[in-house]
């Protein structure tokens, strides 16, 4: 755990000291695809870096390391996962546990990756979500996480996990939940986050949906980050 904090730490300053950026986000050769929805949100697609992916596997098996059902307590002794479990004298619960086979591999993965990660974080989400079928309009997706603002200058970043062969693509849909209107950005591959910029609406309120207009929908995981 000592060895994880250490990383995390020196991932911190990384994220701080990353290059990437110039002085429109949107032009620094990395996308994919960029454009502008017609609700004014611009957006870009590019593919993950390697340190991102490892990132993304890393909250995927530490959310398999410890399944708790609802009700349960997520630091029961008896369960098995905790080797050690607590209270510090500020009120915040802890619990120790061995880091599992999958949680070595993403981090010997991430301690590889040579790219580094694009952003630091301010509001985070990380889940498995039912992709449904698309509407004509678009506007039927399932939300990812909950709806959040992006402070000033900064951004927001969904990440696509690994999807099954019925389903190649995902549509991301960005929306104000004031009722400026819904758009979406189609046919996002696996192991891509798109990027979302909400321009002079930095203050509003807004949420990430996603959809599918292939014949076939699944499960499949997703991060949402913000950060500069």
């Amino acid at each position: 755990m000592r060895r994880f904090t250490v990383i995390l730490s020196i991932f911190l300053i990384l994220l701080m000291a990353s290059s990437v950026y110039a002085s429109d986000i949107f032009e620094t050769g990395v996308w994919r695809e960029t454009g502008v929805l017609n609700n004014g949100i611009r957006y870009g697609v590019r593919s993950m870096t390697e340190a991102e992916k490892a990132v993304f596997q890393l909250s995927e098996a530490t959310e398999n390391a410890v399944k708790v059902s609802e009700g349960s307590d997520l630091f029961d002794i008896q369960s098995g996962v905790w080797k050690k479990v607590g209270k510090l004298s500020n009120g915040m619960r802890y619990g120790v546990r061995d880091m599992t086979e999958a949680e070595k591999a993403a981090l010997q993965l991430w301690e590889n990756a040579k790219d580094g990660i694009i952003t630091p974080f301010s509001y985070s989400w990380s889940g498995n979500v039912n992709v449904p079928i698309a509407n004509s309009a678009g506007t039927n997706g399932r939300q990812l996480g909950s709806n959040f603002i992006i402070a000033p200058d900064r951004y927001a970043f969904v990440f696509v996990g690994s999807l099954p062969s019925i389903m190649p693509t995902v549509n991301i849909g960005a929306r104000f939940t004031n009722g400026m209107g819904d758009d979406w950005i189609p046919n996002v591959g696996a192991n891509e986050v798109v990027m979302i910029d909400p321009g002079n609406y930095n203050n509003y309120e807004m949420a990430i949906r996603v959809s599918t207009y292939e014949n076939a929908s699944a499960s499949a995981r997703f991060s949402i980050t913000t950060g500069n």
